[in-house]
């Protein structure tokens, strides 16, 4: 059995493997720019996968430029850093200018994933998302890319998008050996309500190697928290009813509301991940193929909101794709370029800023970790290295946006 493109529009034929939200946007912003997408899930549905996630002022004006409705859709907050033990590291404080291009208050914004894809799927052509599709490999025909599927269906495409993921079959069978090494870091994420704490502060807690932070969210419009926790790999992590006892055992000692949330949350609603990274790649586009997000820039929590990226490289594609004649190698390849050109840099030292972030707070030996300790509570330091330096660039961002 086929899966024909024979009835699509004649140089406007898009596929795009993996239904994350960078496929999302992707098919969003591309079927807005006036192709014939298609987004091929391995899954039998497409649902969100986890708990929460923030989204920044950026990724919060794309999707309104969407057509999303932001009502009642993600909880901002005043963001601290603090150490365990409650003590005020300094305050990240927000532009006034990218607050007053964008018409909404506040940096960051936190949401269920489940409330981001019940938002953005609306918004998918009918019939333009085909589930239980399993990409095996892609050939090359001429100006035409034919995708091969597990289930025996092909699709023919004049511009084929990874949106796979860190372990990119796509991206795997252009690079060979993707080099996906382990960080030696593990992520826990879970959500409650508390409705007991204040919901304009947001924090993020360090001790000597661990990782605690949390940021209100709303839930089907319903007052709610998203919290985290980054910690060392740990072989033999407990069965799914004992973590509870874990992470209250990990977490022994640390300043309200630690406590608090962890005694709100149920365990069914906890998951972690062990985190794994790749080379960093100079290069996104080869030929007909292009890719985004963690098919070419997987990320850490520190710093590197991976859903907020992956959004933003789906806007930028159909934005610089709009218009072009995708029959026209030359013209295809010089948007393309352009798109390389507005992400590479800027995903790569946001990638490369969370892997520092994470050797420092989790890997340094004492006694360099009580030098960290009393530099990050002493000095100007941290707020030089994480303000003025990732929020720059991420304001520039917003600033850069035709929203």
């Amino acid at each position: 059995m086929s899966t024909s493109s024979n009835k699509l529009t004649a140089k406007k034929r898009i596929a795009i493997v993996g239904a994350g939200p960078g496929g999302l946007s992707a098919l969003i912003a591309l079927s807005q720019a006036g192709f014939d997408v298609r987004l091929f899930e391995r899954q039998p549905e497409i649902k969100a996968m986890g708990g929460a996630v923030l989204l920044n002022l950026p990724v919060m004006c794309i999707l309104r430029g969407y057509g999303v409705d932001l009502e009642n859709f993600g909880a901002t907050a005043n963001s601290e850093f603090r150490t365990s033990k409650g003590r005020l590291r300094f305050r990240i404080p927000f532009n006034e200018d990218a607050q007053k291009k964008a018409g909404l208050p506040g940096w960051n914004y936190g949401m269920l994933r489940s409330t981001l894809y019940a938002r953005m799927l609306p918004l998918a052509p009918p019939g333009s998302i085909l589930p239980d599709h399993r990409f095996t490999r892609f050939t090359e025909e001429g100006e035409t890319v034919r995708l091969h599927f597990d289930n025996g269906n092909t699709w023919d495409a004049d511009l084929l998008i990874a949106a796979d993921g860190n372990r990119s079959a796509v991206m795997q069978q252009i690079l060979g050996d993707l080099g996906v090494f382990p960080l030696g870091l593990q992520v826990w994420l879970g959500w409650c309500y508390a409705d007991s704490l204040p919901r304009d502060t947001s924090m993020i807690m360090h001790s000597s190697d661990t990782q605690f932070g949390f940021h209100p969210i709303l839930h089907d419009g319903q007052p709610a928290w998203e919290w985290w926790m980054v910690e060392r790999s740990r072989k033999g992590n407990p069965a799914s009813d004992k973590v509870g006892a874990y992470l209250l055992r990990r977490l022994k000692g640390w300043a309200e509301p630690v406590p608090t949330l962890m005694a709100a949350t149920d365990t069914s609603k906890i998951f972690r991940w062990e985190l794994f990274n790749r080379p960093l790649l100079k290069q996104w586009t080869h030929g007909r193929v292009t890719a985004l997000g963690d098919a070419v820039h997987p990320t850490s929590p520190y710093a590197g909101y991976g859903a907020g990226m992956a959004i933003e490289d789906g806007y930028f594609l159909g934005r610089f794709l709009r218009g072009v004649d995708l029959s026209d190698r030359a013209a295809l390849a010089a948007a393309l370029a352009r798109y390389e050109a507005q992400r590479v840099d800027y995903t790569n030292q946001t990638v490369m800023m969370a892997r520092r972030l994470g050797r420092l707070f989790h890997q340094l030996p004492w006694p360099l970790s009580a030098v960290r300790d009393a530099l990050l509570t002493h000095t100007r330091f941290p707020q030089k290295f994480i303000v003025e330096d990732y929020f720059k660039n991420a304001e520039q961002e917003m600033l850069s946006l035709e929203v």
